[in-house]
C-alpha cells in the first residue's frame, strides 16, 4: 500500500538504563521529531524511557506521557492501547513526525508493540519506523561477560 504524505511513528528503544546506550539513529530521531510520546502506569506519570532519553530531547519538544493501565484486565487494557494509540494517530495524521520511546527494545516486551499493531489496524497507510535497541539481558549479559549464545545453539 502507497504510503501517505502524513507524519511517521518512529518507535525508538532507548537501551536498558544507561543514556550512552541508545543508538546513535535513535538520538538522530529524537532531534527532529515533532512530539514523543511515552508508556507509564496509570498509578503514576513518570517514564524512565523519557529519563534516559531526556539529555538527547531538544528543550522545545513537546513530552507527553500516555496513561497504560497494569491489569490482567484484558478489556481494560485493550480500550487503553487503542484510545492512545488513536491519540497517536490523530497527531500523526496533522503530519506530525512523532516518536513513541520504550525501554530495552521497541518489540521486545515494549507497550509500542501493542500500539503499532493498533495502528497497522487502524491507519495501514501511515509510515511506520522502528529502531531497535539494547535489552536488560543483553546487557546483563555483556555486564557480566557470559555470552548469551553460542555456535548451533
Amino acid at each position: 500500500m502507497e504510503k501517505t504524505n502524513k507524519g511517521t511513528l518512529y518507535g525508538i528503544g532507548v537501551g536498558p538504563g544507561d543514556p550512552d546506550l541508545i543508538p546513535i539513529k535513535s538520538i538522530n530521531i529524537l532531534k527532529k521529531v515533532d512530539l514523543i510520546f511515552a508508556a507509564s502506569s496509570t498509578k503514576n506519570r513518570e517514564s524512565r524511557a523519557v529519563n534516559i532519553a531526556r539529555p538527547y530531547i531538544p528543550d522545545y519538544t513537546e513530552v507527553r506521557i500516555l496513561p497504560f493501565p497494569m491489569t490482567k484486565d484484558n478489556n481494560e487494557k485493550k480500550a487503553s492501547w487503542l484510545k492512545n494509540t488513536q491519540d497517536i494517530l490523530s497527531e500523526i495524521e496533522s503530519e506530525k513526525n512523532v516518536a513513541f520511546l520504550t525501554l530495552g527494545d521497541p518489540l521486545t516486551y515494549a507497550t509500542y508493540g501493542y500500539v503499532l499493531e493498533y495502528m497497522k489496524e487502524l491507519a495501514p497507510e501511515i509510515s511506520l519506523m522502528t529502531i531497535p535497541g539494547i535489552t536488560s539481558f543483553q546487557a546483563a549479559a555483556s555486564r557480566v561477560n557470559i555470552p548469551l549464545v553460542e555456535g548451533e545453539e
